[in-house]
């Protein structure tokens, strides 16, 4: 038992550890304050409670808490961030809690037993409490974190380089985003960086205590996100070590040693999952085939966000630069902490569709900065004969790596500490009355709720998706959340041709939903928003006028095309399109000619490039503050019953002639409703267009998306202009393409 001596030197011991941090190391302090401030500040509200993964933290340690017992309802994740958690709820966060419900209106006298109490009070309605509890103990695993980066530097590198590297990591943008949520990220990198450093131990060392902490130290690793590389530094320390030429009884022993107490560790930690290894087998059986593991693929995707955002560009440029310079003076550690590294690339890039999940690298974003901060001190070495021109240069580069990084986390907390845009958009459109509401089904059912005074119309890329399509169904008003159509938005990462760069918006403008969306959100009138770099579902009030039934106007503008040319191909990308052309037919056609698009063949996700190619008319020009009607005949090859719905043309409208050869973000769109008959027979379809001041030029494009066993004819486009200017022109804003084409999956 402790006596009250033995009490007071383990206080005053740590006293002295704190006194000297502070005293002997106060930059490193400073930087464990800011890191601290941008991981804490902006959990609460932070990011809605819908984050599935975040329930396989705090939802299990609370129900191990309540029902005592440690079986998760989905066997995703070992157990070790669990029991963090229960450690943290148990001893810190339910004891708080408790004390701070006696200064509320209701306490424990005010129900009818404690576990009501419990529920209520403690956990909170939905367990919202526990959400906070587990995203207050990550936000503290990542300063643990940047901490930790700061030791891998000073024992890998020298101390300088871990300063660096700490500061690099505290204002990291992905690190920080990743400290808002209660997901194993950090906790990843936490134990992988504490093998990083036990691996330099065994380097230098012969005992077989050390070999026991790195076992214990990789199965604690393991134990977060069933990952086994935290063995690899170890067993590559181990062989420097015997340098690869004494390979005795010695050896295997200590690699023995290594490997038993890693499955101890494991065992220990998630020995539920021995009674249930039918269960993980099955969860992990169902991970593969959806990263479709061991297919032989590579994803360009990541490593172009992890250049852009991750590390951005200077940073890149460093941490390539470390490696190299690194790599040729400490060979050994430098492949210690690399060859990790690269099997975790290819596992994720290569063998695997993991990547596209950019949050996995967080496990790996700080060993790199690591070798970033090694080129900043390698350089100032450097120069350091010219002490003014060495510190500028560690000034100026140290300046353009965590700029970027520091404004964006700045704008992630700021917003983060505001309101949920959910909660928002509730108490704003809760007094809503007698309407038709077209949304998606979860956001619209969160937000109206009880709300009895509404009709609800779909909207979804099945039904009703473009502006005249809701027209036509009767919707007054249109509810649009971007967690409901981000999913039209991502296709293009796994294709290595177009995920070679960040958000081809080029691209996503010209596809059905790019366009359906940019139209409606144009028109919005109210909405409820955060920057990309606080991600979050933004939700827009988009009204939806009637159909114009008393247009007047005169013919301005006619194509049979019979006569002339002037169309040409536009979205190929310098590729030859086969299934889009003006065809001789007259028993297809209305006359003789018309245009006609075919299946679109392609493999894989490549048929959704080809979505985005149109059949473009020639530059009409228009006159603003005017309204005009456009009317083209289509017609499918084969009947559709109704169900896929394709084969439509839109609108847009130009400032000037030259932005048609290029992609502006300002042009105004207009999509007609998709042919969608039940028999294969020609159907009218129409566009009302307003011209805004100061848009002068009209194109008008015939396209198909999502065909790949049909084929459309179109044929007799007609532009009518009206008689008069038209007395209610729509007032267009800005489309936030930052928030509607996500750069990431989170």
């Amino acid at each position: 038992m402790l006596n009250m001596n033995t009490v007071y030197n383990l206080i005053k011991k740590k006293n002295n550890k704190v006194k000297k941090l502070i005293v002997h190391n106060p930059v490193l302090l400073v930087i464990l304050i800011i890191a601290a401030i941008l991981r804490f500040w902006g959990v609460n509200p932070g990011y809605p409670y819908f984050h599935s993964d975040e329930g396989m933290s705090y939802h299990n340690a609370i129900q191990f808490i309540t029902q005592n017992r440690l079986a998760p309802d989905v066997y995703a994740y070992p157990l070790l961030v669990v029991i963090i958690h229960i450690i943290s709820y148990v001893f810190i966060f339910i004891p708080i809690t408790f004390i701070g419900s006696f200064f509320s209106d209701l306490t424990i006298f005010d129900y009818s037993s404690i576990k009501m109490f419990f529920e209520n009070e403690i956990i909170g309605y939905n367990e919202i409490n526990v959400l906070y509890w587990g995203r207050y103990t990550n936000a503290f695993l990542g300063v643990i974190s940047v901490y930790i980066t700061y030791l891998l530097g000073k024992n890998y590198f020298n101390k300088n380089v871990g300063i660096i590297a700490a500061l690099m990591v505290s204002v990291n943008y992905r690190h920080v985003l990743a400290s808002h949520f209660a997901l194993h990220d950090i906790a990843n990198n936490i134990f992988l960086s504490l093998v990083y450093l036990q691996s330099l131990v065994i380097l230098k060392s012969n005992s077989i205590k050390d070999y026991i902490k790195g076992g214990v130290y990789s199965g604690l690793s393991f134990s977060v996100k069933y990952s086994p590389l935290g063995l690899i530094p170890l067993i590559l320390a181990h062989s420097y070590k015997a340098n690869f030429r004494k390979i005795n009884k010695i050896f295997f022993v200590k690699l023995f040693v290594l490997i038993l107490f890693c499955l101890i560790t494991i065992l220990a930690i998630n020995f539920y999952y021995i009674f249930n290894i039918n269960e993980v087998v099955k969860y992990l059986d169902y991970l593969k085939e959806k990263y479709n593991a061991g297919t032989l693929q590579f994803l360009f995707f990541p490593y172009v966000y992890i250049y852009w955002f991750s590390l951005t560009p200077p940073i890149a440029f460093l941490t390539i630069l470390g490696i190299m310079l690194y790599s040729m003076k400490e060979f050994k550690k430098a492949s210690i902490l690399l060859i990790p590294i690269i099997i975790f690339f290819l596992s994720l890039t290569v063998f695997s569709s993991g990547g596209l999940y950019v949050r996995n690298f967080t496990l790996v974003t700080p060993v790199l900065l690591i070798f970033a901060s090694y080129a900043i001190y390698y350089l100032y070495e450097r120069f350091f004969g010219n002490k003014i021109l060495s510190r500028i240069l560690v000034i100026l580069l140290i300046t353009l790596s965590l700029t970027p990084h520091l404004i964006n986390s700045v704008i992630l907390d700021y917003h983060y500490a505001k309101n949920w845009n959910l909660t928002e958009a509730k108490f704003d459109l809760s007094r809503v009355r007698d309407v038709k509401v077209a949304g998606d089904n979860w956001f619209w059912d969160q937000i109206f709720e009880n709300n009895k005074n509404l009709t609800k119309i779909d909207f979804n890329i099945n039904t009703n998706f473009t502006f005249r399509e809701l027209q036509e169904a009767g919707a007054d008003y249109a509810l649009i959340d971007t967690g409901s159509t981000e999913r039209y938005f991502t296709w293009w990462m796994p294709i290595s041709n177009t995920s070679k760069f960040i958000n081809p918006k080029d691209l996503m403008y010209e596809t059905l939903p790019g366009s359906v969306i940019r139209e409606l959100i144009s028109r919005r009138e109210r909405e409820y928003s955060k920057p990309w770099q606080a991600y979050e579902s933004n939700i827009f009030w988009i009204p939806i006028p009637q159909i114009p039934d008393n247009f007047e106007g005169k013919l301005v503008y006619e194509d049979n095309f019979e006569d002339g040319d002037g169309w040409r191909v536009r979205g190929a990308r310098g590729t030859q399109v086969r299934f889009l052309k003006k065809i001789v037919d007259e028993g297809n056609c209305i006359e003789k000619n018309c245009v006609w698009i075919g299946p679109i063949t392609s493999a894989s996700n490549q048929y959704r490039i080809w979505g985005t190619v149109s059949y473009e008319s020639p530059v009409i020009e228009v006159d603003e503050d005017y309204l005009y009607k456009i009317n083209l005949m289509i017609k499918s090859d084969k009947k559709t019953e109704g169900v896929i719905q394709d084969g439509f043309f839109k609108v847009e409208l130009f400032r000037n002639e030259d932005d048609l050869k290029n992609h502006i973000e300002d042009s105004v769109i207009f999509v007609s409703s998709r042919y969608s008959n039940k028999d294969a027979h020609w159907q009218e379809k129409e566009v009302f267009a307003e011209i805004p001041k100061g848009y002068k030029y009209l194109v008008v494009r015939l396209q198909s998306f999502n065909n790949n066993h049909n084929s459309f004819y179109f044929d007799n486009l007609r532009i009518e202009k009206s008689i008069k200017k038209w007395e209610n022109p729509v007032q267009r804003k800005t489309f936030p393409e930052d928030i509607i084409f996500i750069n990431s999956i989170i």
